[in-house]
């Protein structure tokens, strides 16, 4: 046996984290996924959105999850969900695009695969519990996102579908004071 290989885990080399600077990068929806809880941490699902820039990182996968109640066989891709309606991910798309339709259903695919967005991304280098990881396990996240404005002043949609209701237009694209508390000094940032 070769002393540079122990039995154990293997790492797939697909599944390795993006690391990018904290910051503006365009974005479009990909798909969504439902992970069922382990031990003391809540159901989840996790937006996934595919990055357009920078071109390095063209067509990977990032994503932004979130707490639900409840997540329903199968698990995975496009899985069964319930979002509390006081959590994070109810306020995120209630933030976006106003109060669904119907009290009942909240369609994802049909709301954000219509535009292109501007994904504030962040580094986390910390756990669940606040303390720090090593370098090597540094990842990227989702932390906001805002709709992409075209030429036109309108945001800029991925199909012939719309316009982004103007009442969600951001009047501002600057960070919460929440998130500068949350993103490390770019001067610390191991690339």
């Amino acid at each position: 046996m070769s002393d540079d290989f122990e039995e154990g885990g293997i790492l797939d080399p697909k599944e390795e984290p993006i690391v990018l600077r904290p910051g503006l990068y365009r974005v479009q929806y990909s798909h969504y996924e439902t992970y069922p809880s382990r031990g003391k941490y809540k159901d989840k699902i996790g937006l996934w959105f595919q990055l357009l820039e920078p071109t390095e990182y063209a067509g990977r996968l990032i994503p932004r999850y979130f707490n639900v109640d409840w997540v329903g066989k199968p698990f995975g891709r496009g899985g069964k969900f319930k979002p509390s309606r006081r959590g994070k991910f109810f306020r995120f798309y209630i933030g976006l695009f106003g109060a669904p339709e119907r009290p009942d259903r909240l369609p994802i695919r049909g709301k954000f695969g219509r535009f292109i967005w501007h994904a504030r991304i962040d580094l986390v280098a910390s756990d669940a519990e606040g303390e720090p990881i090593p370098d090597e396990t540094f990842y990227s996240v989702v932390r906001d996102i805002h709709p992409f404005f075209g030429d036109g002043g309108q945001p800029k949609s991925t199909l012939n579908s719309t316009a982004f209701p103007p009442e969600r237009i951001p009047t501002s694209l600057e960070p919460s004071p929440k998130l500068l508390q949350s993103t490390p000094n770019p001067d610390d940032i191991p690339f």
